[in-house]
């Protein structure tokens, strides 16, 4: 029988093959109080093969057609209940089952589905094998009911593309539902919002792209993904109208910064904290120059010097200075003439200003520089480049690269598993991604780069790697926010005499305003890209095919943001207790008796039978290679070898270097014990091989610091 595509007959079907299901039930079914009708095990064996005759049928409406605004007819449960209704059916519909009334089994059936990505067609096969089983008839047929995906999806025409609205109130609504008692005990003043905007192509053979508005609550951490989905752009190109991709996002903005945001009789006030974005969209959503101009800085007033390259063919344009004058909010808003006395033209794109000046927020400041894209997928990667690059003053001997590279490969196994990325050797310096290269600026650079690089090379790139650990530190980002800055200084100057003035780009003249920015919003990476790329990771592999891309991937973060998890965790409490628990959160896999080998702590975790995750440091400043977790009654014991320091890192700045912990020395052979009520965790550390497998270098993991 030949498919039929019409959508009033799969209604017509879907209802007849109900109605024959209800009266079968009906007759041949047992009655089990409160679990509706379960069919005997002869009639499940029965209805097993029925369905499948209309197989191709049941496969044609469990399609996802994300060009309808009426995805199907009537959706049911196999116990009766109605989930979607035609319009015209005189049936009420039934009020969908929330995740706390769903059976558990069909709660962990959609986490199943929503987060390993399963197609839909897929899910409503499974779900037609479990109901026809007998043993779950309160389950759904189609995946749709499942998993609660929107019946309509508000796309709509924009320029040269779609765009989706799934608003900022709807999510803050859905994360108060979840965790209004804790949010409440808080008593916090006011939530406060970052933004990020992107474009990020959809596959690698097509021309499609997405730019999504990502948003996230700062000083609220659930224990699940941070990052919400506020509106998105689908095209063969970004938008053409800067105003048109922001107006509704703005004005729900608007009005939530004003009104705030209702919940039980409360009015929470909303604060912008940061928008955060790579320089190209920075420059796209504030209708500014891109960082290829001469006025292309977005906190200062420097102007750009054209340099030929080497070709003579292409010139490009470098910021050698280091002194210029501030912009501010006001400047900025007013187009501000310049220091040179030119008006701002050079700086402003055109004369139609952004929508996003009609917000009340300084539009300098609250314009983080992203670190992720400056620093290390920027200066770091430059850097790689220019050392295994073209010949140079800076370029790297063939013998001193296959040294950092057995070097590389022997402290893969020791980077921590907190990094999603370990640091690969230069072979592969060409694919390095950010956190890759983070990894090397802070962790294993400092150790596999000493006596490899000149001594004037080495100190240079320590110059940088220190700073950056200062200001993503949150417990030094202030302590020592000028000296940071001044490393900062130091460096661009260096930089320049060393790699030359054609190298001294946007990126490099943009390390003089991270000192600022980290004093102004906090440490570095709570306002860099990271969560959000990660974020858009996910959206990507959301797509279950290139059709109606805009339509799938609203469905698919409709559905996701109903997974409401089952407890949370406040960063908040953390930052008002200033010390975490010297105990710890959990203790499992145990050895014998009251011993234990894994310790899961808030934001880190300790596996003693993993060299890359045993090392640790007290508060009495020892570093401990942990052995082992003991329960006492009222107490916890860690036993484990006592790091002995035999040096620093360099004898230049030797003190500095070591009230930062970049320490090189070996264990102790016997075992130690302390008691962590006296000795409390205060980070976790990274800790690798330095020349031998008998000296190691060890440096505190950053993000676990808890205090200082």
């Amino acid at each position: 029988m030949p498919k039929i595509k019409s959508m009033s007959y799969c209604r017509q079907w879907v209802q007849n093959r109900t109605d024959i299901r209800r009266g079968y039930q009906t007759r041949h079914s047992k009655t089990i109080k409160g679990t509706g009708t379960v069919p005997s095990s002869e009639t499940a064996k029965e209805t097993n093969t029925t369905d499948y005759l209309n197989n191709d049928e049941a496969d044609d409406i469990s399609e996802e057609n994300p060009n309808s605004n009426e995805n199907s007819g009537d959706l049911v449960y196999a116990s009766g209940q109605s989930y979607y209704c035609d319009d015209n059916s005189e049936e009420a519909v039934v009020q969908v089952p929330t995740h706390h009334s769903l059976p558990s089994f069909a709660y962990k059936l959609r986490e199943w589905a929503i987060h390993g990505n399963i197609e839909l067609t897929q899910v409503s096969k499974l779900l037609r094998i479990l109901v026809y089983d007998g043993k779950h008839v309160e389950l759904p047929l189609d995946a749709r009911t499942l998993l609660h995906t929107p019946r309509s999806i508000n796309v709509r025409p924009m320029d040269n593309g779609h765009y989706v609205h799934l608003g900022i109130k709807d999510y803050i609504n859905t994360l108060f539902k979840s965790f209004a008692t804790e949010i409440s005990n808080l008593k916090l003043p006011y939530l406060q919002l970052s933004f990020n905007m992107d474009g990020t192509p959809i596959s690698t053979s097509g021309g499609a792209n997405f730019w999504p508005i990502l948003g996230s609550i700062s000083n609220i951490f659930t224990g699940q993904p941070d990052v919400f989905m506020v509106g998105i752009f689908s095209g063969l190109q970004k938008p053409e109208s800067y105003n048109n991709y922001l107006l509704e996002f703005v004005e729900e903005l608007k009005d939530l910064m004003k009104n705030g945001f209702l919940w039980d009789g409360i009015v929470h006030s909303i604060q912008i904290k940061a928008i955060i974005c790579d320089a190209p969209a920075m420059a796209f959503v504030k209708a500014i120059k891109s960082h290829g101009g001469y006025y292309s800085c977005s906190k200062c007033y420097i102007k750009g010097e054209p340099v030929v390259l080497s070709s003579g063919k292409k010139t490009k344009i470098v910021f050698p200075d280091i002194q210029s004058e501030k912009r501010t909010d006001e400047t900025f808003r007013a187009r501000k003439i310049m220091p040179s006395g030119e008006d701002d033209t050079g700086h402003h794109m055109n004369k139609e200003c952004s929508v996003l000046e009609q917000l009340p927020i300084d539009m300098i400041k609250t314009f983080p520089v992203d670190k992720m894209h400056l620093v290390d997928e920027g200066i770091v990667k430059k850097i790689i480049n220019i050392w295994l690059g073209k010949p140079g003053p800076q370029k790297l001997q063939a013998s001193k690269v296959t040294k950092i590279n057995q070097h590389l490969e022997q402290c893969y196994s020791y980077v921590p598993s907190d990094f999603q990325r370990k640091s690969r050797s230069f072979k592969h310096a060409h694919f390095f991604k950010a956190s890759e290269c983070r990894v090397l600026l802070l962790y294993t650079g400092p150790i596999v780069l000493k006596n490899v690089l000149s001594k004037q090379t080495y100190e240079h790139f320590m110059t940088l790697s220190l700073a950056i650990r200062i200001l993503t530190s949150p417990f030094y980002y202030v302590k020592y926010n000028e000296y940071a800055h001044s490393l900062l200084v130091h460096f661009v100057k260096k930089f320049i005499k060393l790699y030359g003035k054609q190298n001294a780009t946007y990126n490099v003249h943009g390390l003089l305003h991270l000192a600022e920015d980290a004093k102004n919003l906090g440490p570095l990476d709570e306002n860099s890209c990271y969560l959000y790329e990660a974020f858009i990771k996910i959206i990507k592999k959301k797509l279950h095919s290139f059709n109606c891309p805009l339509q799938q991937c609203s469905n698919r973060m409709s559905e996701l943001k109903q997974l409401q998890p089952n407890s949370s965790e406040c960063r908040n409490k953390i930052k008002k207790l200033g010390i975490v628990h010297q105990g710890i959160k959990e203790l499992i896999h145990p050895l014998d008796g009251n011993k234990f080998m894994t310790a899961s702590f808030f934001n880190f975790t300790i596996q003693t039978n993993r060299k890359s995750d045993n090392c640790v440091m007290l508060s009495s400043k020892r570093v401990i290679q942990v052995v082992c977790f003991k329960k006492e009654i009222d107490d916890i014991h860690i036993e484990g070898h006592v790091f002995v320091s035999s040096n620093v890192l360099s004898n230049i700045n030797r003190e500095l270097y070591k009230s930062f912990y970049y320490l090189i020395g070996n264990f102790e052979d016997e075992i130690s014990k302390f008691s962590l009520t006296r000795d409390s965790i205060i980070c976790k550390m990274c800790c690798l091989p330095a020349n031998d497998e008998n000296t190691f270098f060890v440096v505190p993991v950053n993000h676990t610091l808890m205090y200082s």
